[in-house]
Protein backbone atom coordinates (compact mmCIF):
# COMPACT_ATOMS: atom_id res chain seq x y z
CA UNK A 1 0.00 0.00 0.00
CA UNK A 2 1.01 3.63 -0.53
CA UNK A 3 0.12 6.42 1.03
CA UNK A 4 -0.14 9.66 -0.72
CA UNK A 5 0.85 12.28 1.24
CA UNK A 6 -0.41 15.62 0.05
CA UNK A 7 1.52 18.63 1.39
CA UNK A 8 -0.86 21.64 1.50
CA UNK A 9 0.65 24.90 2.95
CA UNK A 10 -0.70 28.25 3.43
CA UNK A 11 -1.58 28.67 -0.02
CA UNK A 12 -5.53 30.31 -0.09
CA UNK A 13 -6.19 29.12 -3.35
CA UNK A 14 -6.02 25.64 -2.15
CA UNK A 15 -8.76 24.62 -4.20
CA UNK A 16 -7.04 25.14 -7.58
CA UNK A 17 -4.62 22.89 -6.49
CA UNK A 18 -5.84 20.36 -5.50
CA UNK A 19 -8.76 19.91 -7.77
CA UNK A 20 -5.71 19.44 -10.31
CA UNK A 21 -4.23 16.61 -8.62
CA UNK A 22 -7.76 14.85 -7.79
CA UNK A 23 -8.76 14.85 -11.04
CA UNK A 24 -5.13 13.62 -12.30
CA UNK A 25 -5.79 10.47 -9.64
CA UNK A 26 -9.65 10.02 -10.93
CA UNK A 27 -7.92 8.91 -13.19
CA UNK A 28 -5.32 6.14 -12.89
CA UNK A 29 -6.21 2.36 -13.15
CA UNK A 30 -8.93 1.63 -10.65
CA UNK A 31 -6.51 -1.96 -9.70
CA UNK A 32 -4.05 1.26 -8.88
CA UNK A 33 -6.66 3.01 -7.09
CA UNK A 34 -6.84 0.04 -5.00
CA UNK A 35 -3.02 -0.01 -3.82
CA UNK A 36 -3.23 4.00 -2.42
CA UNK A 37 -4.78 6.10 0.19
CA UNK A 38 -4.60 10.05 -0.03
CA UNK A 39 -3.63 11.59 3.29
CA UNK A 40 -3.91 15.39 2.75
CA UNK A 41 -1.61 17.06 5.22
CA UNK A 42 -3.08 20.73 5.62
CA UNK A 43 -2.32 23.92 7.58
CA UNK A 44 -5.80 25.47 7.22
CA UNK A 45 -9.33 24.42 7.29
CA UNK A 46 -10.51 23.31 4.03
CA UNK A 47 -14.14 22.76 3.87
CA UNK A 48 -14.73 22.43 0.00
CA UNK A 49 -11.90 19.25 -0.08
CA UNK A 50 -14.17 16.51 0.10
CA UNK A 51 -16.04 18.12 -3.05
CA UNK A 52 -13.00 17.35 -5.05
CA UNK A 53 -11.98 13.99 -3.54
CA UNK A 54 -11.05 11.51 -5.98
CA UNK A 55 -13.31 8.13 -6.44
CA UNK A 56 -12.76 5.13 -4.72
CA UNK A 57 -9.61 6.25 -3.04
CA UNK A 58 -9.52 6.07 0.73
CA UNK A 59 -9.31 9.95 1.85
CA UNK A 60 -8.19 11.95 4.81
CA UNK A 61 -7.43 15.27 6.05
CA UNK A 62 -5.28 16.04 8.60
CA UNK A 63 -4.67 19.79 10.19
CA UNK A 64 -2.07 21.20 11.86
CA UNK A 65 -0.66 23.70 13.53
CA UNK A 66 -0.51 27.08 11.80
CA UNK A 67 2.88 27.99 11.35
CA UNK A 68 4.66 29.59 8.94
CA UNK A 69 6.56 27.05 8.01
CA UNK A 70 5.73 23.28 9.48
CA UNK A 71 6.74 21.32 6.53
CA UNK A 72 8.75 18.49 8.87
CA UNK A 73 5.97 18.01 11.27
CA UNK A 74 4.53 16.86 8.25
CA UNK A 75 6.99 14.70 6.94
CA UNK A 76 7.88 13.21 10.24
CA UNK A 77 3.98 12.62 10.15
CA UNK A 78 4.06 10.80 6.68
CA UNK A 79 7.49 8.68 7.98
CA UNK A 80 4.84 7.33 10.52
CA UNK A 81 2.41 5.94 7.95
CA UNK A 82 1.39 2.10 8.38
CA UNK A 83 2.71 1.66 4.73
CA UNK A 84 5.18 0.10 3.09
CA UNK A 85 5.74 3.50 0.65
CA UNK A 86 4.75 7.19 0.96
CA UNK A 87 4.47 9.72 -1.51
CA UNK A 88 5.77 13.07 -0.53
CA UNK A 89 3.64 15.31 -3.15
CA UNK A 90 4.06 18.95 -2.58
CA UNK A 91 0.66 20.57 -4.09
CA UNK A 92 2.29 22.70 -6.54
CA UNK A 93 3.73 19.88 -9.15
CA UNK A 94 1.56 18.02 -11.17
CA UNK A 95 2.06 14.70 -13.54
CA UNK A 96 -0.42 12.49 -15.63
CA UNK A 97 -2.08 9.64 -14.58
CA UNK A 98 -0.23 7.39 -16.91
CA UNK A 99 2.58 8.49 -15.52
CA UNK A 100 1.39 7.62 -11.60
CA UNK A 101 0.42 4.06 -13.24
CA UNK A 102 3.47 3.16 -14.03
CA UNK A 103 5.10 3.94 -10.54
CA UNK A 104 2.46 2.10 -8.93
CA UNK A 105 3.07 -0.38 -11.25
CA UNK A 106 6.67 -0.37 -10.55
CA UNK A 107 6.99 0.65 -7.56
CA UNK A 108 8.95 -2.56 -5.97
CA UNK A 109 11.92 -1.27 -7.89
CA UNK A 110 12.32 0.58 -4.35
CA UNK A 111 12.86 -3.48 -2.72
CA UNK A 112 16.20 -2.99 -4.37
CA UNK A 113 17.85 -0.91 -1.34
CA UNK A 114 20.35 0.96 -3.78
CA UNK A 115 17.72 2.61 -4.75
CA UNK A 116 16.29 5.40 -2.72
CA UNK A 117 13.35 6.99 -4.89
CA UNK A 118 11.33 7.33 -7.54
CA UNK A 119 10.70 11.13 -9.40
CA UNK A 120 8.53 12.09 -12.06
CA UNK A 121 10.98 13.99 -15.10
CA UNK A 122 10.03 17.24 -13.23
CA UNK A 123 10.15 20.67 -15.10
CA UNK A 124 11.08 22.85 -12.79
CA UNK A 125 13.56 20.58 -10.21
CA UNK A 126 17.45 20.53 -9.70
CA UNK A 127 18.63 18.54 -11.56
CA UNK A 128 15.95 17.10 -13.87
CA UNK A 129 15.08 20.36 -15.25
CA UNK A 130 18.26 19.95 -17.66
CA UNK A 131 16.72 16.34 -18.90
CA UNK A 132 13.14 17.78 -18.82
CA UNK A 133 14.53 20.78 -21.93
CA UNK A 134 15.96 18.34 -24.35
CA UNK A 135 13.10 16.03 -23.58
CA UNK A 136 10.03 18.09 -23.80
CA UNK A 137 10.78 21.19 -25.68
CA UNK A 138 10.81 20.34 -29.52
CA UNK A 139 11.66 24.21 -30.21
CA UNK A 140 15.29 24.51 -30.64
CA UNK A 141 14.41 28.30 -30.51
CA UNK A 142 13.16 27.62 -26.72
CA UNK A 143 16.06 25.17 -25.85
CA UNK A 144 18.65 27.77 -26.59
CA UNK A 145 16.64 30.49 -24.79
CA UNK A 146 16.31 28.33 -22.01
CA UNK A 147 20.53 27.76 -21.88
CA UNK A 148 21.20 30.86 -22.75
CA UNK A 149 19.25 32.61 -19.33
CA UNK A 150 20.95 29.38 -17.54
CA UNK A 151 24.68 31.13 -19.07
CA UNK A 152 23.65 34.88 -18.10
CA UNK A 153 22.05 34.04 -14.46
CA UNK A 154 24.97 35.98 -11.94
CA UNK A 155 25.06 33.51 -9.04
CA UNK A 156 25.31 35.16 -5.40
CA UNK A 157 27.29 35.56 -2.71
CA UNK A 158 24.65 35.20 0.76
CA UNK A 159 21.40 33.93 -0.57
CA UNK A 160 21.01 30.84 2.22
CA UNK A 161 24.14 32.26 3.96
CA UNK A 162 26.14 30.53 1.19
CA UNK A 163 28.46 31.97 -1.64
CA UNK A 164 27.01 30.27 -4.62
CA UNK A 165 29.38 33.09 -7.01
CA UNK A 166 32.32 30.55 -7.22
CA UNK A 167 29.66 28.95 -9.62
CA UNK A 168 29.62 32.34 -12.22
CA UNK A 169 32.95 30.09 -13.27
CA UNK A 170 29.51 28.48 -15.02
CA UNK A 171 27.68 31.02 -16.06
CA UNK A 172 27.78 34.62 -16.24
CA UNK A 173 31.83 33.90 -17.16
CA UNK A 174 31.21 31.12 -19.47
CA UNK A 175 30.82 31.01 -23.22
CA UNK A 176 27.91 28.46 -23.13
CA UNK A 177 25.31 26.62 -20.50
CA UNK A 178 27.36 23.47 -19.90
CA UNK A 179 25.31 21.39 -17.07
CA UNK A 180 27.94 18.78 -16.36
CA UNK A 181 30.97 21.14 -15.67
CA UNK A 182 28.04 23.18 -13.88
CA UNK A 183 27.34 20.44 -11.47
CA UNK A 184 30.71 19.44 -10.85
CA UNK A 185 31.27 22.97 -9.77
CA UNK A 186 28.39 22.47 -7.07
CA UNK A 187 29.77 19.51 -6.08
CA UNK A 188 32.53 21.51 -5.07
CA UNK A 189 31.12 24.05 -3.00
CA UNK A 190 31.67 23.63 1.06
CA UNK A 191 27.83 23.50 1.75
CA UNK A 192 25.40 21.24 2.10
CA UNK A 193 22.83 23.85 0.84
CA UNK A 194 23.56 22.58 -2.90
CA UNK A 195 20.15 23.17 -4.16
CA UNK A 196 20.77 26.00 -6.29
CA UNK A 197 20.96 26.28 -9.74
CA UNK A 198 20.07 29.48 -12.50
CA UNK A 199 16.48 27.99 -12.76
CA UNK A 200 15.52 28.07 -9.19
CA UNK A 201 16.72 32.00 -9.26
CA UNK A 202 15.39 33.29 -12.71
CA UNK A 203 12.08 34.72 -13.01
CA UNK A 204 12.26 34.73 -16.43
CA UNK A 205 13.76 31.47 -16.89
CA UNK A 206 10.21 29.56 -14.97
CA UNK A 207 7.91 31.74 -16.95
CA UNK A 208 9.34 30.51 -20.42
CA UNK A 209 9.19 26.77 -19.24
CA UNK A 210 5.90 27.32 -17.86
CA UNK A 211 4.67 28.98 -20.86
CA UNK A 212 5.94 26.28 -23.44
CA UNK A 213 3.95 23.52 -20.94
CA UNK A 214 0.81 25.51 -21.41
CA UNK A 215 1.31 25.97 -25.01
CA UNK A 216 1.98 21.85 -25.67
CA UNK A 217 0.34 20.87 -23.11
CA UNK A 218 -1.10 17.87 -24.60
CA UNK A 219 2.22 16.28 -24.37
CA UNK A 220 2.75 16.52 -20.38
CA UNK A 221 -0.87 14.67 -20.03
CA UNK A 222 -0.43 12.08 -23.01
CA UNK A 223 0.96 8.51 -22.26
CA UNK A 224 4.50 8.31 -23.58
CA UNK A 225 7.20 5.15 -23.43
CA UNK A 226 8.47 5.24 -19.41
CA UNK A 227 11.41 3.60 -18.04
CA UNK A 228 13.66 4.34 -14.89
CA UNK A 229 16.93 6.12 -15.23
CA UNK A 230 19.26 7.27 -12.83
CA UNK A 231 20.17 10.95 -11.52
CA UNK A 232 24.07 11.24 -11.09
CA UNK A 233 24.00 14.98 -10.29
CA UNK A 234 24.75 15.84 -6.65
CA UNK A 235 21.30 17.76 -4.91
CA UNK A 236 17.84 17.02 -5.82
CA UNK A 237 15.37 19.36 -4.94
CA UNK A 238 12.50 17.20 -3.11
CA UNK A 239 9.26 18.26 -4.65
CA UNK A 240 8.08 14.90 -5.03
CA UNK A 241 8.96 11.22 -4.39
CA UNK A 242 8.07 8.20 -3.73
CA UNK A 243 10.22 6.33 -1.03
CA UNK A 244 10.30 3.33 1.28
CA UNK A 245 8.33 4.53 5.09
CA UNK A 246 11.13 3.08 6.71
CA UNK A 247 13.21 4.96 4.79
CA UNK A 248 12.01 7.97 5.32
CA UNK A 249 12.11 7.67 9.23
CA UNK A 250 15.70 7.42 8.80
CA UNK A 251 15.94 10.56 6.95
CA UNK A 252 13.64 12.74 9.31
CA UNK A 253 15.58 10.85 12.07
CA UNK A 254 18.85 13.06 10.97
CA UNK A 255 20.24 16.19 12.24
CA UNK A 256 18.31 18.97 10.52
CA UNK A 257 19.97 21.69 9.14
CA UNK A 258 16.89 23.54 8.45
CA UNK A 259 13.07 23.64 8.36
CA UNK A 260 12.88 20.71 5.72
CA UNK A 261 13.69 17.56 4.96
CA UNK A 262 15.62 17.82 1.42
CA UNK A 263 19.29 18.33 2.69
CA UNK A 264 19.01 15.20 4.85
CA UNK A 265 17.88 13.08 2.01
CA UNK A 266 20.83 14.56 0.06
CA UNK A 267 23.15 13.53 2.61
CA UNK A 268 21.43 10.07 3.71
CA UNK A 269 21.81 9.62 -0.88
CA UNK A 270 25.35 10.08 -0.68
CA UNK A 271 26.37 8.68 2.68
CA UNK A 272 24.66 5.25 1.79
CA UNK A 273 25.63 5.46 -1.75
CA UNK A 274 22.01 5.46 -2.70
CA UNK A 275 20.50 5.78 -6.56
CA UNK A 276 17.82 8.63 -7.49
CA UNK A 277 15.61 7.17 -10.07
CA UNK A 278 13.38 9.26 -12.34
CA UNK A 279 10.91 7.99 -14.95
CA UNK A 280 12.09 8.98 -18.44
CA UNK A 281 9.35 11.14 -20.43
CA UNK A 282 7.31 10.92 -17.12
CA UNK A 283 6.59 14.67 -17.64
CA UNK A 284 5.62 16.73 -14.77
CA UNK A 285 5.14 20.39 -13.89
CA UNK A 286 6.96 22.02 -10.55
CA UNK A 287 5.07 25.30 -11.25
CA UNK A 288 7.71 27.64 -9.53
CA UNK A 289 10.64 28.13 -6.82
CA UNK A 290 9.59 30.36 -4.44
CA UNK A 291 12.71 31.81 -4.44
CA UNK A 292 11.33 33.93 -7.25
CA UNK A 293 7.64 35.22 -5.43
CA UNK A 294 9.16 38.28 -4.58
CA UNK A 295 12.20 40.75 -5.74
CA UNK A 296 12.62 42.67 -2.65
CA UNK A 297 16.38 41.26 -2.18
CA UNK A 298 19.98 42.67 -2.60
CA UNK A 299 20.56 39.88 -5.77
CA UNK A 300 17.14 41.26 -7.63
CA UNK A 301 16.08 38.04 -7.40
CA UNK A 302 12.70 36.92 -8.69
CA UNK A 303 9.57 38.74 -9.55
CA UNK A 304 7.35 41.67 -8.30
CA UNK A 305 4.28 39.66 -7.43
CA UNK A 306 5.74 35.66 -8.23
CA UNK A 307 2.78 34.00 -5.82
CA UNK A 308 0.05 35.68 -8.30
CA UNK A 309 1.79 34.52 -11.30
CA UNK A 310 1.72 31.27 -9.87
CA UNK A 311 -2.15 31.02 -8.90
CA UNK A 312 -2.67 32.40 -12.77
CA UNK A 313 -0.37 29.61 -13.94
CA UNK A 314 -2.17 27.32 -11.82
CA UNK A 315 -5.51 28.87 -13.07
CA UNK A 316 -4.68 28.06 -16.71
CA UNK A 317 -3.97 24.89 -15.73
CA UNK A 318 -7.26 23.84 -14.68
CA UNK A 319 -8.62 25.77 -17.68
CA UNK A 320 -6.46 23.06 -19.68
CA UNK A 321 -7.92 20.24 -17.94
CA UNK A 322 -11.64 21.60 -17.91
CA UNK A 323 -11.89 22.24 -14.49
Amino acid sequence: MINICYLSHNRTEFKKYWRITSHILNNIKPENKDKVKLSILATNEIPEWEQWAPDDIETELVLFEKSDINLMEKIRHAAESDTEYIVKHDEDVFFSSHVWDYIIENIDVLQNEDNLLITPLLSNNIPLVDTFIPSFIEDEEIRNKMNSLFASQEMPNGLWGVDYSPLNEYTINATEWNPEAYYAGVSNLPTNFKGIHPMRICAEAQIVLNDYILDNFDKMLAKHEYGFAEMAQPYFTTSTFFMRTETLAKIVNMTAYDAFEEVQLNMYRHEYNKKLLYVSNGFGIHTMYNTVYGNKNIWNIGMEDGYTYEVNLVESINQKLGL
